[in-house]
């Protein structure tokens, strides 16, 4: 693969050991990586947590690599999927974009829940609930 070529590619299907039991390299060594490859931007999606987020843009900028900060989000893992586990791959495209990952990754990774808010109180299912509208997942902010 060409030089030139493998400069305009971007991995943005990437998970660190910040995707617990199944990322196993640093962020220091993936970007390491990239750099010597040439790569002008690389992404970290991460399963169900924005952990590694801010780590990664520093050592990115320091690298003069563009991040993409994403996250692989676990849609379903319950009794009603039959044990299936299916993922979402999102990406932000800028500030805003990071903004509206952020609740989806405390939501999946239950930091959110209606057992910390009034809202929801005696909710059947507090962890998937999310304050302000019973029943649902966060909502996009426009």
């Amino acid at each position: 693969m060409g030089a030139e070529l493998l400069s305009a590619y971007a991995e943005l299907h990437l998970h660190t050991n910040y995707s617990l039991l199944d990322g196993a390299s640093h962020p220091e060594e993936l970007i390491e990586r990239a750099r010597e490859l040439g790569y002008r931007s690389l992404a970290i999606t991460d399963h169900d947590n924005l952990f590694g987020a801010m780590v990664f843009a520093r050592l990115c900028k320091e690298a003069s690599i563009q991040p993409i900060t994403g996250v692989e989000l676990t849609l379903a893992d319950d009794e009603h999927c039959l044990g299936q586990r299916h993922h979402l791959t999102l990406l932000a495209a800028n500030r805003r974009g990071y903004g509206n990952l952020c609740p989806w990754s405390a939501w999946r990774t239950g930091w959110i829940s209606a057992s910390r808010t009034s809202a929801n109180a005696g909710a059947e299912t507090p962890a998937c609930r999310w304050p302000g509208w019973p029943g649902t997942a966060p909502a996009w902010s426009a």
